[in-house]
This record gives C-alpha cells, structure tokens and sequence, in this order.
C-alpha cells in the first residue's frame, strides 16, 4: 500500500477495462496474502468496491471476495453497476467517470 494512503480510505477497483483474465484459486490466494501484508495501516471496515461489470471479471472479484473476506481488513463488495459500487463508498455520484471528474 502507498504509504501516502489515508488509513480511513475506501478502495474503488474498476475492472471494466479488462478482456482477459488468467487467475486460479492458488494465484488469487497469493495476491490476497500479499495485500494482507501491504495492509498494516488499513482500518477493519474500509470500505473496498469491486466493479466487475462482465462475467469474466464478476466470477474473478468473487473469487477474489470470499478468500479475502476473513483475511484483509477491507469491507469488499462487488458490482455489476457503478452506482451501486460507488454508493458502497458512499460517493454520491453515479458513475466512475463523474467520480473522477470530481475527485480531480
């Protein structure tokens, strides 16, 4: 984690972008045990958003989301849809690109 990074802040990962995607259930274990140890400084509850708008994406997050739920201190969800994701980090816009206008 950047240790720029405000202990108090929620975590927006966009995976729209992504077409293609290699990651079993031994390679996602070992990115959860990495971030474990990246997040010393992280409050339990951090609000973290997952937008994974495709199949593909959506079965990764999950997967990403039920071993990382009991390891890292982050409150992870997972999307379909912008706004839902951004309401769970309680962002009053209602879609990814209006949150970046607005955080600039």
């Amino acid at each position: 984690m950047d240790p720029r990074t405000r202990s108090d802040t929620s975590h927006l990962a966009d995976l729209s972008a992504v077409n293609d995607m290699e990651a079993d259930f031994l390679q996602t274990l070992s990115l959860v045990a990495t971030q474990t140890r990246l997040t010393g400084r992280v409050l339990p509850g951090t609000r973290y958003a997952v937008f994974a708008p495709d199949d593909l994406t959506f079965g990764a997050a999950r997967m990403f989301h039920q071993i990382a739920e009991t390891a890292l201190p982050y409150q992870i969800e997972v999307f379909r849809r912008e706004a839902p994701a951004l309401a769970h980090l309680r962002q009053p816009e209602r879609s990814i690109s209006d949150f970046l206008i607005a955080a600039e």
